[in-house]
């Protein structure tokens, strides 16, 4: 709470990787809805990022659905979302060209969500497209 209060454009990110939750930097379900309490008893509320690393990436970049943020994200409070789909994020796709389509069609699925995707060299083939895309 001091930190928004001090700086209120201030972001706080939280990992997700399934499987690693309650271990130090993925934070457990009692954690989380702690950290949801706490936002939105501040003024203004904290600002909440997810970061979605294997599972929670591969799913949506695989299967195109928004279900889990929908379901799990929006009504923890959390409006912004990054994909980290690298390997060493525990994601690996069999094509980023159809991840990319599949993303696309995410981030029109729910836009109340800022979406952000994690821009390297081993992710080009899925932010380029995403890039050059009329509108998200």
């Amino acid at each position: 709470k001091l930190v928004s209060a001090r700086y209120p454009r201030a972001e706080f990110g939280v990992l997700f990787r399934d499987g690693l939750e309650g271990t130090p930097r993925y934070p457990g379900q009692e954690w989380l809805h702690d950290l949801s309490s706490v936002a939105r008893a501040t003024s203004p509320p904290l600002r909440l990022a997810a970061h979605l690393c294997g599972r929670r990436a591969s799913e949506l970049l695989e299967r195109g659905d928004p279900s889990w943020v929908r379901l799990h994200l929006l009504p923890l409070g959390f409006r912004r979302v990054q994909i980290n789909a690298s390997r060493v994020n525990g994601v690996e796709l069999s094509s980023m060209a159809v991840a990319a389509k599949n993303l696309l069609a995410v981030i029109r699925a729910v836009p109340e969500v800022e979406w952000i995707v994690q821009a390297n060299d081993e992710t080009r083939e899925l932010w380029e497209p995403l890039a050059i895309a009329t509108t998200p």
